[in-house]
């Protein structure tokens, strides 16, 4: 079987995980930062899937060469941070933008606070990070990167096959409502660091990869 085959059949177990051209480039540079074989990445394609499916379609895996394809729309902040007091100045910069756009008031303070969170997650788990937003046409998309150690796959998976990703007990509490305010979610793992993108779409009930 070909690497272009399997990499159909694991996309194809279950729900399709995302609308995206054929696979060129092989199976994915890294794995949890280290420099993967055919066989790792394998398993890599399959943790995907499985977490995908545990998560209720709503947390996708993916590698570096992805982010651009889940990143795409006019930038409309962008901001280093390093410090606590980045924190507050990007979600109220954000805010007004968000406000001047004279959207539903529930859904904007939702996605404001998953914004934090995520702003948050990286002044306590990274050295230091940036976060963009874009707008995407049918949704906002926020991405947040940072160079910290990122987070174990193993670990991630274990815990959303094992307890359900609703529960503060089985991801923690502040991932816990980045996965359940936001329509989408996808996770990137390098020896880089991490990037976590989320995706708010601006009509209830539209939220297809």
């Amino acid at each position: 079987m070909s690497d272009f085959q399997e990499y159909n059949l694991i996309k194809g177990s279950g729900n399709d995980l995302f609308h995206y051209p054929a696979k060129q480039q092989g199976y994915p540079d890294s794995f949890n930062g280290v420099t993967t074989d055919r066989m790792e990445g394998r398993e890599w394609m399959i943790c995907r899937g499985e977490v995908y499916r545990a998560t209720k379609s709503k947390l996708l895996l993916i590698h570096r060469q992805e982010l651009e394809l889940y990143t795409e729309g006019s930038l409309l902040y962008s901001s280093g941070l390093n410090t606590t007091g980045d924190i507050p100045k990007a979600r109220g910069e954000i805010k007004k933008i968000l406000d001047g756009l004279h959207l539903e008031s529930a859904r904007t303070m939702h996605w404001i606070l998953v914004i934090s969170e995520l702003a948050t997650n990286v002044i306590m788990h990274a050295d230091k990070g940036k976060i963009k937003l874009y707008d995407s046409g049918d949704c906002f998309t926020c991405c947040v990167e940072d160079e910290g150690p990122g987070f174990n796959l193993n670990d991630l998976k274990d815990k959303t096959l094992a307890a359900g990703y609703s529960t503060k007990a089985s991801l923690g509490m502040g991932f816990t409502i980045i996965l359940k305010l936001a329509d989408q979610v996808m996770l990137c793992n390098t020896e880089e660091g991490s990037a976590i993108i989320v995706k708010f779409y601006k009509s209830k009930g539209v939220a297809v990869y």
